[in-house]
């Protein structure tokens, strides 16, 4: 299923369920069908979403083959796929405008 993120700040984000529901539980909030991320929540939102990406990214260090080279996971990590929605998120902030899904 596809969820589309809509703000007056910014275009449509759209996500694939998996992705969506990671990043809203990074920010504390549960996939529902429909939602809002409020104005007020919006700040800790953003912070919470920055450690959990903090997070990511200390995670997919690249390993080394036997050749000494680095080679990484093909799957996209979380801290890549989240960051459009933190922007949307940070942008949001800026114009007082909220996020919604499903509405």
């Amino acid at each position: 299923m596809l969820y589309i993120f809509k703000s007056g700040a910014t275009g449509e984000l759209t996500m694939l369920e998996e992705s969506a529901e990671q990043v809203l539980a990074a920010i504390g909030k549960t996939l529902a069908p429909k939602g809002v991320i409020a104005l007020e929540d919006m700040a800790t939102a953003i912070e919470q979403l920055q450690v959990a990406m903090q997070f990511s990214q200390q995670q997919t260090c690249p390993e080394k083959d036997d050749d000494g080279a680095e080679k990484y996971d093909q799957n996209i990590p979380f801290h890549t796929r989240a960051w459009p929605f933190l922007k949307m998120l940070q942008r949001s902030l800026e114009s007082d405008k909220a996020v919604t899904w499903g509405l």
